[in-house]
């Protein structure tokens, strides 16, 4: 068993503050979202590097959930499914009516011309749609989305929660005497709620990620490590509806590999919700899904 570090925040920090320093955040409308795209800034090329491989970002939610609706992926397991959990006043409750989806597009790439070594961009988008069925009530307040057709016909046509997270990852092989090990890098993590439901309020908004295995810097091993954070956010934890909430994990430009098969690679979000009487948590976890690491 490899030495894990523990550096997940909830309400209180467990284990070591080893090595990061800190995660920055940011707010942003899925508006300016679509304008300016964040592979632009987290994916620069040095001058002793190429790059090999660009393709046009897709940022439009409508155009990635249809992508995710047809398992439209690159380089990522196809049967992916993002995990969600649901209580109920306390309680776990079945999540089986919430629908998730998940598209996975590859960015860009570069080469380092003195070592060979490529590194490629992803970007993972999961989403979650709650339908109002799940809150055991006829009401038509929540609102149809007729820009999302769904095409499951046992599912719901009106919804009353949407989450969206978002992973920008690099990925960039070593190789030990001839054997290759594919590293994660977690570069950026958005996390975004969208209200649809009049008679639904939400609080306790939490945002984060874990990045698990043993970290290599440089195709060089530096052990084992559980590396994340899990903070209220935005700090008062009530999100505003169709913002993204943004996470820059400092991750000291350390890559992780696989040690061992369950090791985790996640963005992570939840939100208590309300509706009359009730109060029901909603957790939703984008695992990575990409085909060079064991889920």
């Amino acid at each position: 068993m490899y030495r894990k570090l523990w550096l997940l925040v909830t309400s209180c920090l467990l284990g070591i503050a080893l090595l990061i320093t800190s995660t920055s955040f940011a707010a942003e409308s899925s508006t300016n979202r679509a304008n300016e795209k964040a592979s632009d800034k987290i994916f620069e090329v040095a001058e002793d590097e190429l790059l090999v491989f660009e393709t046009e970002e897709i940022t439009d939610a409508v155009k990635l959930l249809e992508m995710g609706k047809k398992m439209e992926n690159e380089g990522s397991r196809r049967n992916t499914v993002a995990e969600v959990k649901l209580s109920k006043n306390g309680k776990e409750v079945s999540a089986d009516k919430v629908k998730t989806y998940v598209t996975n597009q590859k960015l860009k790439a570069k080469k380092n011309l003195i070592n060979g070594q490529v590194s490629t961009l992803y970007r993972q988008d999961s989403f979650a749609l709650i339908p109002r069925s799940i809150f055991g009530s006829s009401t038509t307040d929540s609102v149809s989305i007729s820009s999302l057709p769904d095409p499951n016909s046992d599912y719901d046509s009106t919804y009353s929660v949407m989450a969206t997270n978002t992973i920008y990852y690099t990925k960039k092989d070593c190789y030990e005497h001839g054997v290759k090990s594919t590293g994660f890098r977690f570069d950026k993590i958005g996390g975004e709620w969208e209200l649809l439901d009049s008679q639904v309020s939400w609080d306790n908004s939490y945002i984060g990620y874990t990045q698990e295995g043993t970290a290599y810097d440089d195709c060089e091993e530096q052990g084992g490590y559980l590396w994340g954070k899990y903070e209220q956010v935005p700090s008062n934890g009530v999100p505003s509806s169709g913002v993204e909430y943004e996470m820059f994990p400092d991750t000291q430009g350390y890559f992780f590999h696989p040690a061992m098969k369950g090791d985790n690679q996640w963005g992570r979000q939840k939100i208590d919700l309300h509706r009359g009487t009730e109060d029901w948590t909603f957790e939703f976890i984008n695992t990575l899904s990409d085909n060079d690491w064991p889920g």
